[in-house]
């Protein structure tokens, strides 16, 4: 997406889908629709400083409605963090692994939110997510091994 607010947050790539589903009584007329929103926010770090980390989530927890507007018409919204990092510390592990963030809205009838991460450790050329993420990691594994994301580090570390 260009000229996203998120990029004055500080994120290199902001980048979004839209699916957009119909129920429909006999493939001919349409019921009702709703829509699933997916942004991935793409952050280049010279280094893992978890407190900058959190930083990143709190801005993206806080600023939803930069992204979305909770409706009845919308089923879900997920954002993936995805942050390109030179090595991932294994004390950082823990807080990677653990993290979970989902907000409801109305119950869940004004949608749902979640919060995904995914790191990329380039010295270790290894892929790190938190649970919500695992479904990605194999397709993001994929990408790394063909040399697809290396954040502008190859060389540097």
């Amino acid at each position: 997406m260009d000229n996203h607010k998120f990029y004055e947050y500080g994120f290199d790539i902001v980048a979004k889908a839209t699916l957009e589903n119909y129920r429909t009584v006999f493939n001919i007329i349409k019921v009702d629709k709703f829509f699933s929103y997916e942004f991935s926010l793409v952050k280049i770090l010279d280094s893992c400083d978890i407190e900058a980390i959190k930083e990143f989530i709190e801005i993206t927890k806080n600023n939803y409605k930069e992204l979305f507007r909770p409706s009845q018409d919308i089923m879900g919204t997920i954002s993936t963090l995805l942050f390109i990092v030179p090595e991932v510390k294994s004390q950082d592990l823990n807080f990677i692994i653990n993290f979970r963030y989902v907000r409801s809205f109305m119950l869940g009838l004004k949608g749902k939110y979640e919060i995904r991460i995914i790191f990329f450790d380039i010295k270790n050329k290894k892929v790190y997510t938190n649970k919500n993420a695992k479904v990605l990691r194999v397709y993001y594994e994929k990408l790394f091994k063909k040399g697809v994301v290396d954040g502008g580090m190859r060389g540097q570390v």
